[in-house]
């Protein structure tokens, strides 16, 4: 039974012979599988599974991928609010157009208690969920810090980055306009 020609496994297909409206009848066939065949034909079932398996994985990885995608666009929104708190006799506008879905800039407008302005704007390096994370950390340092000068504002930004040890950099300006125009 085992041979270079020899069939290892013997068959017969019954197959239903039929039009639309008649039955015909019945197709007898008989075939056999060499060796070679079956080695084909395991081989061919292991590359289609392994290339389904991969397909899901790759499904998988997308959802996951656009998860964290919706995430850091979200956190973008809150980095980059379309409400700007200004004071009166101010008049600020900003347009945010990111160069990839997501990115490190950031604004922020506020009034502080005695009616100064505080603008403070920023640029994380990178591009990605890195860099609007963080963003994230910079614009929730700067949350509760309205008596501080702009210079110390910035220098408290500075230490935030380094106490939670995040690589690369951020450029930020922060500016205080008095009621006045000073």
């Amino acid at each position: 039974i085992f041979g270079p020609n020899r069939a290892i496994a013997v068959g017969m297909a019954l197959i239903p012979l039929a039009s639309a409206t008649n039955y015909l009848g019945i197709h007898i066939t008989l075939f056999h599988i060499s060796l070679f065949g079956l080695g084909f034909i395991f081989a061919a079932l292991a590359i289609a599974a392994l290339l389904v398996r991969r397909a899901i994985a790759a499904w998988r990885q997308g959802d996951r991928l656009k998860g964290e995608i919706d995430a850091a666009r979200e956190m973008q929104r809150r980095l980059v609010p379309l409400d700007l708190r200004t004071a009166p006799g101010c008049q600020i506008e900003a347009v945010y157009l990111p160069a990839t879905e997501v990115g490190g800039d950031f604004y922020q407008c506020r009034i502080l208690p005695d009616g100064t302005q505080r603008i403070l704007l920023g640029d994380v390096s990178g591009k990605g969920a890195a860099a609007a994370m963080t963003a994230a950390v910079l614009i929730g340092a700067s949350e509760d810090r309205e008596t501080d000068s702009p210079s110390a504002l910035l220098e408290h930004l500075n230490r935030a980055l380094l106490k939670n040890q995040i690589s690369g950099f951020a450029t930020c300006l922060c500016a205080h306009i008095a009621a006045n125009g000073t």
